[in-house]
C-alpha cells in the first residue's frame, strides 16, 4: 500500500491561504519581504476617516508601511466600510509595490524550494528509498506502552514491498 501524508497538509504553493484572502494581510508579508524582518506592531498603520461620496457616506484609508529605511503611504478609493476603506489603501500600496514584491517572492520560494529538497535529502539519508511501495512487515512495541494492551502500544514498521 502507498503511504500518504495525513492531517493538516497544504497544497504546495499556498502557504499564505488566509493571508492571500485579505490585502491587508498580503501588504503585511509583502512588507516583511522588503524589510527582511518580521513586522513590529505599530509599523504598518491604517488612518480611516469618513467622507461623503457620490452615493452617500463612506470611508477612506490611508496606509502607512516602512519601505527600507523610510515610511511611504498610499490612499485607498472610497469604500462602504471602515474595512474596506482599509483593503482598498492596502490594494493601492501592494499596486504601487509591485515590482518590488515580485522578485522578492520568487527569491523567496527559491529559497524555501532548496530548504525542503535538503530536508527531504536529509531525510533520505536516514530512511533510503528505491521509489518502491511500503508494506507493513511487522509490529513493534512503542516505549513505555503498556504491557497490557499490546495492540494500542504497537507501531507498525514498514520496509519496502519486494
Amino acid at each position: 500500500s502507498s503511504c500518504a501524508l495525513l492531517g493538516g497538509a497544504r497544497p504546495p504553493g499556498d502557504i499564505m491561504l488566509v493571508a492571500d484572502e485579505d490585502p491587508r494581510g498580503r501588504l503585511m508579508h509583502s512588507v516583511q519581504l522588503i524589510i527582511s524582518r518580521p513586522v513590529t506592531k505599530g509599523e504598518i498603520s491604517y488612518e480611516t476617516r469618513e467622507e461623503q461620496g457620490l452615493s452617500g457616506v463612506g470611508y477612506v484609508a490611508t496606509v502607512t508601511v516602512p519601505v527600507g529605511d523610510h515610511m511611504q503611504s498610499w490612499t485607498g478609493e472610497l469604500g462602504e466600510s471602515t474595512k474596506q476603506a482599509q483593503m482598498n489603501a492596502a490594494n493601492a500600496a501592494l499596486e504601487s509595490l509591485k515590482d518590488i514584491i515580485a522578485p522578492l517572492e520568487e527569491e523567496r520560494k527559491a529559497r524555501k524550494a532548496k530548504m525542503n529538497r535538503d530536508n527531504l535529502d536529509k531525510l533520505s539519508g536516514r530512511q533510503p528509498r528505491s521509489g518502491g511501495d511500503l508494506a507493513v512487515t511487522e509490529a513493534v512495541p512503542l516505549l513505555g506502552a503498556p504491557a497490557k494492551r499490546p495492540a494500542a502500544g504497537m507501531m507498525l514498521v514498514a520496509d519496502e514491498d519486494p
